[in-house]
């Protein structure tokens, strides 16, 4: 299992390397759009590291 320091760590880079954050810059895309994009595989390991840090976000508020 990743911790939720890895996985902030590796968004932070996507966040760098797009210059914003996933949900500004591509909530709004269609899955077909994500596929079609250039940058496709990055996008798709981007939203699901983002699913990753809501899961584990919500485990810890669970744990409490």
């Amino acid at each position: 299992m990743t911790s939720l320091d890895d996985v902030y760590k590796q968004i932070a880079e996507f966040e760098k390397k797009f210059r914003g954050s996933f949900y500004t810059l591509f909530s709004n895309m269609t899955e077909q759009e994500m596929d079609a994009h250039p940058e496709a595989v990055d996008i798709h390991d981007w939203r699901e590291l983002e699913k990753e840090k809501q899961e584990l976000l919500g485990r810890l508020r669970d744990e409490r």
